[in-house]
C-alpha cells in the first residue's frame, strides 16, 4: 500500500499519461484501441494519484477520460451509421 508521495506509484502515473495520449492518438486510427487504452489509463490514473509526480497522474487521468469519451462517441456514431445503412 502506497502512502502520499510514494515513489513506487510514479510508474502508474507515467503509464496513465502515456495511455491518455495514446487514447487521443487512436481517435483517428482505430477508436476501439483508443477506448481500451483510455479505460486502462483511467485505472492507472486513479491508482497513480498517490505518486510523487501527482501532476502526471492527473493529466493522464484527464487525457484518458477525454479519449475514452471521444472514442466511445465515435464508436457509437459508427454503429448507428452502419445500422442506418443496413435498414
Amino acid at each position: 500500500m502506497g502512502q502520499e508521495g510514494d515513489p513506487e506509484q510514479n510508474g502508474k502515473a507515467l503509464t496513465a499519461l502515456i495511455l491518455g495520449i495514446a487514447s487521443l492518438v487512436f481517435i483517428l486510427i482505430f477508436p476501439l484501441f483508443g477506448l481500451i487504452s483510455g479505460i486502462i489509463g483511467i485505472v492507472f490514473g486513479v491508482k497513480g494519484r498517490r505518486a510523487e509526480k501527482k501532476t502526471q497522474a492527473i493529466v493522464g487521468l484527464i487525457l484518458s477520460i477525454a479519449g475514452t469519451c471521444i472514442n466511445g462517441l465515435l464508436l457509437l456514431f459508427a454503429v448507428i451509421a452502419v445500422l442506418l445503412l443496413l435498414s
